[in-house]
Formats: C-alpha cells, sequence, structure tokens
C-alpha cells in the first residue's frame, strides 16, 4: 500500500503539498 501512496504523491505533488 505505501507503494501505492508513493506513486500516487510523485504523480499528484500539488495534493500532497497542499
Amino acid at each position: 500500500v505505501a507503494r501505492s501512496l508513493l506513486i500516487f504523491e510523485v504523480q499528484q505533488p500539488f495534493l500532497f503539498l497542499l
């Protein structure tokens, strides 16, 4: 699951920063 979250963070960095 962590891998999916990491990939999502890389694809949508602006959402992570928000």
